[in-house]
């Protein structure tokens, strides 16, 4: 049985580096939309662009799974509402809990500024898994 495995963090907090240490090496296939948007428009985000962006996250995760391949997603999902459409696959989640603070200290440190008020951003908004989000796995 094929499993879905969404990534949680603010930008700048380790989740890629997370997914290539952990998930990538164990055949997981790797859904990335910052790597999508890459693909599409050569940029980091082009807001005109992002329901086709997610269109395609979505696609590709669906067909992926319907295959059996087991799937990661190293996307932000801070909220709920991001992570929604993903409930039917009854995903479990890895969180990762770096500090704004830190966050910034690393996009400072890359020279990435115009990430910054995106975490400030997505720091306000993000919410935490709900009873709702919380799949029980059916091991039989």
């Amino acid at each position: 049985m094929s499993s879905l495995v969404i990534m949680v963090g603010l930008p700048c907090s380790g989740k890629t580096t997370i997914v290539n240490k952990e998930y990538l090496p164990k055949g997981y296939a790797i859904v990335s939309p910052d790597q999508i948007r890459i693909s599409l428009h050569g940029r980091r985000f082009v807001a005109a662009a992002e329901s086709f962006v997610w269109g395609i996250v979505y696609v590709m995760v669906d067909s992926l799974l319907a295959r059996g391949n087991n799937v990661v997603i190293d996307g932000c999902f801070n909220t709920n509402k991001r992570r929604e459409p993903f409930y039917k696959y009854k995903p479990t989640y890895h969180i990762v809990t770096t500090s704004k603070e830190l966050c910034i200290k690393r996009a400072l440190a890359a020279h990435d500024e115009y990430i910054i008020p995106v975490i400030e951003k997505m720091s306000k908004e993000s919410e935490p898994l709900g009873e709702n989000e919380i799949f029980k796995m059916d091991w039989s």
